[in-house]
This record gives C-alpha cells, sequence and structure tokens, in this order.
C-alpha cells in the first residue's frame, strides 16, 4: 500500500495485513441479482415522463404527495402493503439515495425509519398481489387525504413513442415489475398547492440531479466497454443497461471490493463520501433499495455506514484528491483500474488473478 493515502484515507485497523484478501465472504441482505433489473425497468419507466415531470410546479406536487404516501406508511406500519404511483415512487428514490438525509427525515417526521422494496415477497401477505395491494392503497389515500391517487385508466396514449420499446423494458424478471403503472396516470394541476411546503431535506434540483443518472451510466459503461478493448475512439451508447446474471456477476464484485476499501480505508470521521463508479453505483443503488437492510450490512460488514452522495463534486479539491486517492488503493489492492474493473476481459481476469474478499480481515 502506499503512503500516498494517509491524509484522507485512515486505516480501519492499524495493523491490518496490507495483501490483497485471499477468499470471499461477504453476504449482502438485498436479493440483487433481482432487485437490480427492477430499479433500472422502473428508472426506464419514469424517464418517459422526466420531460413533463421536470417542471417546477409539478415536482412540488409530487413531493406533497409523496408526503402524503409517506404519511399513510408511517400510520400503518407493516400491516398493510401499500403501493406508491410511479411519480411518487420517484420522489421515494431521491430520498432513498441519500440514507443519512432519509434516516433523519423519517425519524423527525415519523418517529422511526420507514422500510422500501422494490420487492415485496418479504411480506406475510401471500394473497395479495400488487395490483390489488395498489387499489389498496388508492382506495386508503382518497380516504384520509380527500386527495386524488391516480386516474386507472390506461394511459398508453399519453406515453411518449418508443418508451417501453428498448430491451430493457422487455428484460425478463421473475415477477412483472409494476406492470399497473402502464395503466395508471396522474393529471398534475396547472399550479402548486398555494400551501405547498417542503418537509423533507432534499430539494427539487436534487431530484432533478438524479433524473441524470441513468443517461451518465450507460454511457460510463459504454465507454468503459471500449477503453478496456484498447479503443478510445467512437464510443456508441446503448439505450438500454444490460442485467443479465453474466453482468451482475462483476458488477457485484466491484461492488464487494468497494465494500472492502470502505472497511479498511474509510474516509476521515466517516462522513465523507467515497466516490464510486458509474458502474459500481448501479449495485449500491439497489442495496440501498432496502434501507433497513442497507444500515445493518453495512454496520456488519464495514464497521460504519457509508453515506452515499448521488453527484459528489468532483471538481472539489478534496473530493478531486479523494477520487485520485482510492483509484490508486484500487490498483494497489486488486492490480486493476476502478474504471473498468467491472469489465470482463481485463488484464487481472485474464492472466486468473481475480482477487476475492475477505470482509473479516478488515474488522
Amino acid at each position: 500500500m502506499t503512503t500516498k493515502s494517509k491524509s484522507l484515507l485512515t486505516p480501519l485497523v492499524a495493523h491490518m495485513p496490507v495483501t490483497r484478501p485471499k477468499e470471499r465472504e461477504i453476504r449482502l441482505s438485498v436479493d440483487i441479482n433481482t432487485t437490480a433489473p427492477h430499479l433500472i425497468l422502473l428508472l426506464k419507466k419514469a424517464s418517459c415522463f422526466q420531460q413533463q415531470w421536470e417542471q417546477l410546479h409539478i415536482l412540488k406536487q409530487m413531493i406533497a404527495r409523496y408526503y402524503r404516501f409517506m404519511q399513510l406508511k408511517a400510520s400503518n406500519k407493516s400491516d398493510i402493503l401499500l403501493i406508491p404511483t410511479l411519480d411518487i415512487e420517484t420522489v421515494w428514490q431521491t430520498h432513498l439515495l441519500r440514507p443519512k438525509m432519509y434516516r433523519n427525515d423519517c425519524i423527525r417526521l415519523f418517529g422511526f425509519v420507514i422500510d422500501h422494496s422494490l420487492l415485496h415477497n418479504d411480506y406475510n401477505h401471500a394473497s395479495t398481489n400488487k395490483a390489488q395491494a395498489f387499489l389498496d392503497t388508492y382506495k386508503l389515500y382518497e380516504q384520509r387525504f380527500g386527495k386524488h391517487y391516480c386516474s386507472l385508466s390506461s394511459c398508453r396514449k399519453r406515453n411518449p413513442v418508443g418508451c417501453g420499446n428498448d430491451h430493457i423494458s422487455s428484460l425478463r424478471c421473475d415477477n412483472e415489475v409494476y406492470s399497473y403503472w402502464d395503466e395508471t396516470f396522474y393529471e398534475f394541476l396547472p399550479k402548486p398547492p398555494k400551501d405547498y411546503k417542503n418537509p423533507f431535506s432534499f430539494t427539487t434540483d436534487d431530484i432533478l440531479s438524479d433524473w441524470k443518472w441513468l443517461y451518465l451510466c450507460k454511457q460510463y459503461i459504454s465507454r468503459a466497454n471500449k477503453l478496456s478493448m484498447g479503443n478510445e475512439g467512437f464510443v456508441h451508447y446503448p439505450t438500454y443497461i444490460s442485467l443479465e446474471p453474466e453482468v451482475l456477476e462483476p458488477l457485484m464484485k466491484s461492488y464487494e471490493r468497494f465494500l472492502y476499501i470502505a472497511a479498511k480505508h474509510p474516509m476521515k470521521n466517516k462522513n465523507g463520501v467515497i466516490p464510486p463508479t458509474p458502474a459500481i453505483d448501479i449495485i449500491w443503488r439497489t442495496h440501498m433499495q432496502q434501507p433497513l437492510e442497507y444500515v445493518a450490512d453495512c454496520r456488519r460488514l464495514v464497521g460504519y455506514v457509508i453515506y452515499h452522495n448521488p453527484w459528489p463534486i468532483i471538481g472539489d479539491k478534496i473530493m478531486k484528491k479523494s477520487c485520485d486517492q482510492i483509484n490508486q488503493i484500487w490498483k494497489d489492492e486488486f492490480r486493476r483500474d476502478i474504471e473498468t474493473d467491472h469489465v470482463r476481459g481485463t488484464d487481472a481476469c485474464r492472466r486468473g488473478q481475480e482477487p476475492t474478499i475477505n470482509m473479516n480481515e478488515c474488522l
């Protein structure tokens, strides 16, 4: 290990060995293989409405609707399966991507952390499918708040041309992901409510910024694939992110290494942001889909909760220095470049030197 990282990144255990980990011992509580395709499909569905929803008066209504939904969740806790509309889920995603903010907001507003999952197989409602739960939510929302939840008529004619026709929309999952979202639509008012107030710590700008991630992630993965083949010329950006098992496996391995680095070299005071690549961020965002499990996994595997900042200011001198240090540490630990770590066929893989992870070395 080089000495360059001592200023910002301090080893968790002073006597930790500097050799690369020898065996893989990491288990996440979140079903990454199933949740990741669900998450990408959700983001793809939401992107169909981005042009309409990016208007400020609509964003404010989305936040107000999210707050009502969360109040409904808080009052029913886990007794009833409640399903958000697509606009509400979109705001929820922005909140979930900021674990510290999400926890603090939930405790301040509701008294406890409200859990979330794109999968609902863990509920004790064997006879309740998502579509029925959605109808139940529809009734409860309108009964409590006297506000319209959504229209149940088909909105396919309202969807922009091309949405739902590419590879990611035809991705096969064990259970169809919120297919009823294609049959619902909410008509936003031309002006925000006069009594509008955002009770949360995130802003409308955060939601707008988060919408850019899917497109930028597709760019990054395509570019990384080209660079791994030694081709720095023209890069074709695909219209989808493939998350088949053979693609998820190296992404998951990169995330495991990311957790290992976070445990072995935590940011100063454990309050900083360890910058991931967009490829690693796919699995990180998937992990955060279940906030209670994410916190428990971080404490068990890393020793502290890793804070996630969807858009770290890379231009900032401290953040840029941190990125450079992480990149160097990654090369020293794994003999791989962090930018192409997730790509099969890189030098380390071809030489049969694929390093694996033993988190126990870090704790």
